[in-house]
C-alpha cells in the first residue's frame, strides 16, 4: 500500500484503526474495582506516535479555558487541516480539582485529564473498558483474610457485618472480591472502633452494666 496515494481522510481512518489495535497489546491501568481500566495518556501516545508517522499525520491537541481543540494536520500537504472541538463550557467546575501538593500540580493534573479525554475522542476510543480477565489481578491471599476475621471477632464483629459494609459501599458481594486499598480501609475501620466504643460504653454505663456492641458500619 502507497501512503502517498491515500487521500487525507484515509490515512486518518487507517491511523485511528492501527492505534486502536495497538492498544489492545497494552495493558490498560485499572481503576479501583477491579473490573474496569482506561487507556492512560502515556499508552495512547505510544501506541498513536508511530502510526502518526506511517500515515504522514501530525495531531496537536490545544488547551482553552473552556475547550479543547484537537487538529489533524497532512504531513503531505500543510494546507489539509481537520479539528475536532471537546467543549468544557457547560461542566460546572470544569477547573475545581483537589489541590495536590501545589497549584502547579494540580493544574497539571488537569491538563493531563484533558489530554486524554481529547486524545479518546478524536481516536474514537472508549473512555473506560472492562477488564474481560480478572484472574491475573491481585487477590487477598488467606493470611489476609485470616487476619480481617481475627480482627473482626477481637471487636465483636460478625462476617455478617463486614459483608453488609463492602455490600452498601462498593457493591460487592464477597470478602473475596476485595481489593488490597479496600481491604485496608476496612481493617482500619474496624480497628479505629475500639475507642470509640470505650466512650460508648462509659456513656451509657448508667443504663446498664452490659452493653450492646455497636456496629461502626451502621449510618
Amino acid at each position: 500500500m502507497e501512503i502517498n496515494k491515500l487521500s487525507f481522510s484515509k490515512r486518518i481512518l487507517l491511523c485511528k484503526k492501527s492505534t486502536f489495535e495497538k492498544l489492545k497489546e497494552i495493558d490498560i491501568e485499572k481503576a479501583d474495582n477491579t473490573k474496569v481500566g482506561f487507556h492512560s495518556i502515556k499508552n495512547i501516545i505510544t501506541a498513536l506516535n508511530p502510526n502518526l508517522e506511517e500515515y504522514d499525520l501530525d495531531l496537536d491537541v490545544e488547551i482553552k479555558q473552556n475547550e479543547v481543540i484537537s487538529s489533524w494536520f497532512d504531513t503531505q500537504d500543510e494546507a489539509k487541516v481537520r479539528s475536532n472541538v471537546l467543549d468544557f463550557s457547560r461542566v460546572p467546575e470544569i477547573g475545581k480539582l483537589p489541590l495536590m501538593k501545589n497549584e502547579i500540580m494540580s493544574y497539571g493534573a488537569l491538563i493531563s485529564y484533558m489530554r486524554r479525554y481529547a486524545l479518546t475522542l478524536v481516536l474514537n476510543l472508549n473512555a473506560t473498558e472492562k477488564i474481560s480477565n480478572t484472574n491475573n489481578l491481585p487477590k487477598l491471599t488467606q493470611n489476609q483474610i485470616a487476619r480481617l476475621f481475627a480482627i473482626a471477632n477481637k471487636n465483636n464483629f460478625t462476617e455478617k457485618d463486614i459483608k453488609k459494609v463492602i455490600k452498601t459501599e462498593w457493591n460487592i458481594e464477597t470478602i473475596k472480591e476485595l481489593n488490597n486499598k479496600q481491604y485496608d480501609l476496612v481493617c482500619k475501620r474496624i480497628e479505629n472502633m475500639k475507642s470509640k466504643r470505650i466512650e460508648n460504653m462509659k456513656s451509657k454505663k448508667e443504663d446498664s452494666d452490659v452493653l450492646p456492641v455497636e456496629n461502626p458500619f451502621k449510618e
